[in-house]
């Protein structure tokens, strides 16, 4: 009963026909949150705040939770023993990593993951193995300019001005359509993280990658400009900002370009997907970058992992999507009916 009234006033969950992030075809993290049944309505990334709806939501017989990282600790002392039936876990929106004892109390992780009312927990940024602990993606950022957002700010973003969730992903998909043919990309690795060198391994990356094999944006441009210049290079190095997974790294493929990243605890994540992973900064060599793209462009990869549908599907126990087969050019080409 409880849980059809919070349902019926709004006050969680996302309104049906909203043209939010959980309306797109790609994933992203605020498409997972919406797509849970228990979420914060204005969600804020990073915030540590339990919305009272939510709060009251944990007592209603929700299946499935969504939470920052941030809310984690407050949840198990003060919420988590009024649940009373199973529940999926999901975390993100923030860049904490979920490692017991570093940013998250070791504590909470073990109350968490003991609790045999949780089934699962989806986390990005995953850090260690546990049964009930599954990786889940970062995915694309629609959110930082979205209209939901910029509405409630006066000052403009660096970015460039509100856009819808859906427009965005039709931006990004007509620009990989109108860029260049892979093979006639720049063989390089894009780069535009050196404008903030204290982030993840960023400084590493940028003093052990062979300066030849990369271009570095000249200045700090509107993200559209950003996408354009990056699907004209066959290669994007994405190596970690303040937290594991990147937004830059999905975008890319969505360019049709071929990020680039080190291997970590996430590797899972790209499976089948065009993903170079490196064990060192210093192996993004000019020679590599020719070899690993004659090799990636002849290769096909499952495109139905970097669409929301098939994340949903997995936390949701549900049958996962038909793989969808091609190769890194004709995802590229795929997008022109995709985007107009």
């Amino acid at each position: 009963m409880l849980k059809k009234v919070l349902q019926a006033s709004g006050l969680v969950g996302t309104p049906d026909g909203a043209e939010l992030e959980h309306a797109c075809r790609f994933v992203s993290s605020r498409g997972l949150l919406r797509s849970c049944e228990l979420h914060a309505p204005t969600p804020v990334s990073s915030s540590g705040r339990i919305p009272v709806p939510v709060r009251i939501g944990f007592r209603a017989g929700f299946d499935s939770f969504y939470l920052t990282p941030e809310m984690l600790d407050r949840f198990v002392r003060k919420h988590m023993p009024a649940v009373s039936r199973p529940f999926t876990l999901v975390t993100g929106d923030s860049d904490i990593a979920i490692a017991p004892g570093r940013q998250l109390a070791q504590a909470t992780i073990a109350a968490l993951l003991e609790n045999p009312l949780l089934t699962h927990w989806f986390a990005q940024n995953r850090v260690f193995e546990h049964p009930k602990l599954h990786s889940i993606p970062i995915g694309m950022d629609y959110h930082t300019i979205s209209t939901a957002t910029r509405t409630k700010s006066k000052d403009p973003h660096p970015w460039g001005g509100a856009v819808p969730p859906r427009e965005q992903e039709r931006q990004i998909q007509a620009l990989c359509a109108a860029a260049p043919p892979l093979a006639a990309r720049v063989p390089k690795a894009y780069c535009n993280w050196h404008f903030a060198l204290d982030r993840g391994d960023r400084r590493e990356c940028m003093e052990r990658a062979h300066a030849d094999a990369m271009v570095y944006q000249t200045e700090f441009s509107t993200r559209d400009q950003t996408w354009r210049r990056n699907a004209e290079h066959a290669f994007t190095l994405s190596p970690f900002g303040i937290g594991m997974d990147c937004h830059r790294t999905w975008e890319a493929m969505v360019l049709g370009s071929i990020p680039i990243v080190k291997h970590s605890s996430l590797d899972e994540l790209f499976d089948d997907l065009p993903v170079l992973i490196v064990e060192d900064w210093a192996d993004v060599t000019p020679a590599r970058l020719e070899r690993e793209l004659a090799r990636m462009a002849a290769c096909t990869y499952d495109y139905s992992r970097l669409e929301l549908a098939h994340w949903t599907a997995r936390i949701h126990r549900r049958p996962l999507p038909p793989a969808r087969r091609m190769s890194i050019e004709e995802f590229a080409r795929s997008g022109a009916s995709a985007s107009g």
